[in-house]
């Protein structure tokens, strides 16, 4: 479901604070890379079942330092100091229509115009990364920061590694009211309820990504991240628990 990417977005951003810059892979890769996963996650809509979906997998990184990827990320790594990485970045989204259904009713539509911002990334030693990206929301014309650390774990077995994460991420009042916010409530039981939240904290990730890179160009991932919503998102009318798990389970091809 095409809504199902806008409610998730802001719970994603501390997760997603580790896919940017030479790191935009799980393993930290710098080379491009082609597949598809399997991806699932707990129903955050209510009476909305879990599904399970195919996506493709796509991650290109050119000797410049522009790199784009199937995730809806693109950018460029200005730097050319060690174990720093900053430069521009540009997210793209979904549409939400209060149409689309009874669990949305009321909310603000949002278009599909992709977001701009920018990513600062530190290495701190021992494959140990503090990664931060500040966006502009040209749809709420609001702002959504998030920051994070990511621990790479090498050679946990032949060929294998793990990498652990950690964020959190943040938006002002425009941005977590057009996501979270309702209007037009009628008060009824089975109705919809007016909700302006403020901002604040959107979400707390935890995620862990497991690799094994079976021979010299296949590579076999699975993953599994954890959002806790912040107050303000979790109050929201039409959504139904705070917390929010993802899993997927992928292939890639590297070049």
């Amino acid at each position: 479901m095409k809504k199902k990417f806008l409610v998730l977005c802001l719970a994603a951003r501390a997760a997603t604070a580790q896919d940017i810059g030479t790191g935009l892979m799980p393993d930290g890769s710098a080379d491009t890379y082609a597949g598809a996963s399997l991806r699932s996650s707990s129903p955050y809509l209510k009476d909305d079942p879990r599904r399970l979906s195919v996506v493709p997998l796509l991650h290109i990184i050119f000797a410049n330092g522009i790199f784009i990827s199937s995730f809806g990320t693109a950018g460029w790594q200005l730097s050319d100091t060690p174990g720093v990485e900053y430069g521009p970045l540009f997210n793209s989204r979904n549409e939400r229509a209060p149409t689309d259904s009874w669990q949305v009713a009321g909310t603000q539509r949002i278009k599909g115009t992709p977001d701009a911002g920018a990513f600062f990334n530190y290495a701190l030693g021992d494959a140990l990364w503090l990664r931060s990206e500040l966006t502009y929301d040209t749809n709420a014309h609001g702002l959504a920061f998030s920051a994070g650390a990511q621990k790479t774990l090498a050679q946990i077995a032949p060929h294998q590694n793990l990498t652990l994460s950690l964020g959190l991420s943040i938006a002002d009042g425009q941005v977590m009211r057009q996501q979270y916010g309702v209007t037009g409530g009628d008060g009824s039981p089975s109705g919809p309820s007016d909700y302006r939240p403020d901002g604040g904290l959107a979400a707390v990730n935890v995620g862990i990504d497991w690799n094994w890179a079976f021979n010299r160009n296949w590579l076999l991932n699975g993953s599994v991240n954890v959002a806790h919503l912040g107050a303000a998102a979790a109050d929201s009318p039409f959504i139904s628990q705070p917390n929010l798990i993802r899993y997927s389970a992928g292939l890639a091809y590297r070049f």
